[in-house]
């Protein structure tokens, strides 16, 4: 009845039976609250040594947790309880909060992410690894936000979308690039952590805020750190910079350079 109302617990939240979005919300976050006694799981989620109960209609509804790819055991002391592995190479990155806010976020649809690049990072593997869409999408959104930060964040940042292909953030991190940026990086960082691939990248970048000497200031610094094992490729990367458009104080510095 409409009419009817009640309050559970502590959170205080007050529904109509009639409302079914509001009841569908209270009754995830009690199977939430159900699911961290491992009695009332029909799941165990295992991360080393540690146990997360989980139920597994929650897991099958977000992610890919229950299928045959991943690691998934009969509990052989509660025949009615699956156990789940999660992956080992994968799993010294987790840490037991970030998993269980994970799983309650399968219940209550909801997750912090506002956190630092590391842990967004690991956010986005578990994400792509049991194929959690929709924290895939937050996940990327956040991480696109922070190419917005420093030269440091953006170069982190930009290794870890190479690593994982996606190339959407990597486009974002080379789209934040201008001569502001590579000031940074010549001057404020270390120059060997820059990979040859976002060198490349930017050396090819018709990005009208990105001065040709700047780039040319960039592969200069590259090569230097260490000149004989990066000859032939800083060879390749000055063929990509356009050098009819650099003043003619610009080039002499660059014949220098190359003569020296």
């Amino acid at each position: 009845s409409s009419g009817i109302n009640a309050e559970y617990g502590q959170s205080n939240l007050r529904f109509t039976m009639s409302s079914k979005d509001v009841w569908s919300v209270h009754l995830l976050k009690k199977l939430a609250e159900l699911s961290t006694d491992s009695t009332n799981a029909d799941v165990i989620v295992k991360l080393g040594d540690i146990d997360i109960p989980a139920y597994s209609a929650a897991l099958k509804l977000n992610s890919n947790l229950m299928e045959p790819s991943v690691s998934v055991f009969t509990n052989p002391e509660i025949p009615n309880q699956t156990l789940v592995h999660l992956d080992n190479e994968f799993s010294g990155d987790l840490s037991v909060e970030i998993v269980k806010q994970i799983i309650r976020s399968f219940y209550i649809g909801e997750i912090d992410v506002e956190r630092d690049l590391r842990e967004l990072k690991i956010l986005h593997k578990f994400a792509l690894m049991y194929h959690v869409e929709w924290l895939l999408e937050v996940t990327l959104k956040k991480l696109s936000d922070l190419a917005e930060a420093d030269s440091h964040t953006l170069i982190e940042l930009y290794r870890f979308a190479s690593s994982i292909f996606c190339e959407s953030l990597k486009k974002r991190c080379l789209d934040k690039i201008d001569t502001t940026m590579i000031d940074e990086m010549t001057n404020n960082y270390d120059i060997s952590l820059v990979d040859y691939d976002l060198v490349r990248e930017i050396s090819l970048s018709k990005n009208s805020a990105l001065l040709e000497c700047k780039k040319f200031e960039l592969v200069r610094k590259w090569q230097e750190y260490d000149t004989e094992g990066r000859k032939g490729p800083t060879s390749q990367l000055i063929k990509n910079i356009n050098f009819n458009s650099m003043s003619h104080a610009d080039c002499r510095g660059v014949a220098d350079w190359i003569f020296e």
